[in-house]
């Protein structure tokens, strides 16, 4: 187990703004249904994997990187908030300790020495300052036909249209993320990540709650995101891409 420490330098910066946000850990981990459902379609897209070094950045809880973990993979969570990886840590099974690495970080400035099989990177995007050169960045960090999973919300659809809009709206009113979200569609993105030398594999969608739904009990939310996943004929409309990228070189 390796821990980095990072510090943010400017207080006026949307990356403090973001890590004070995600450092009130239960108040994104408590009563969000994505967390779950985000596992189950990386664990499906990615498959099994052996003898691969991978990094999960903005980690949150760790849920999706640390399933990964075994005997023979290592493990690199990354995230913003210091707190963040302190609930990943205890989540991390004693076992496989030593297979883990705790960086308090962001990925514009986070370096390593080497290049990663798998690189995951969801529930990030929306709050970066810079989506191309964060796409860029994760290309870099990726061996040759290393994989990715991105995330995003997107902005093509009419879903990701009325979900953004509502964000704004609780943002306005204090009730949301501190800072304007980023904006992205599936389009850009695969055109942003084919210019940085990844091709595309393969996506999995399922719906963003509708405004009103967070106040419905987590099961029921769950049940509604899983249909929507997989009933083919709503998926196909779906907000929330899940997208897999392999880099060609």
């Amino acid at each position: 187990m390796i821990d980095t420490n990072y510090q943010l330098m400017d207080p006026a910066s949307k990356l403090f703004a973001v890590r004070d946000f995600f450092d009130e850990t239960q108040r994104y981990l408590a009563n969000n249904a994505n967390i779950e459902i985000r596992r189950r379609i990386v664990k499906e897209m990615v498959g099994d994997i052996e003898n691969a070094k991978i990094l999960d950045f903005g980690c949150g809880d760790g849920s999706i990187g640390l399933q990964f973990v075994g005997a023979s993979n290592s493990v690199t969570l990354v995230d913003i908030s210091q707190k963040m990886l302190d609930v990943a840590r205890n989540q991390t099974p004693a076992s496989f300790q030593a297979h883990v690495e705790y960086v308090n970080d962001d990925l514009a400035h986070y370096e390593s020495s080497s290049k990663y099989n798998l690189v995951l990177c969801l529930g990030v995007l929306a709050h970066v300052d810079a989506v191309e050169s964060t796409v860029r960045k994760i290309a870099e960090l990726l061996k040759n036909d290393g994989r990715c999973v991105l995330q995003i919300t997107d902005a093509d659809r009419m879903l990701g249209k009325l979900s953004e809009a509502y964000c704004d709206v609780r943002n306005r009113l204090g009730h949301g993320y501190p800072k304007r979200m980023n904006r992205i569609g599936s389009r850009e993105l695969r055109s942003l990540a084919a210019h940085s030398g990844m091709r595309y594999l393969a996506e999995r969608r399922y719906a963003s709650l509708l405004p009103g739904m967070g106040r419905l009990p987590i099961q029921w939310r769950k049940k509604y995101q899983l249909f929507t996943l997989n009933e083919r004929s709503l998926s196909r409309y779906g907000s929330e891409a899940i997208i897999l990228f392999s880099k060609t070189a």
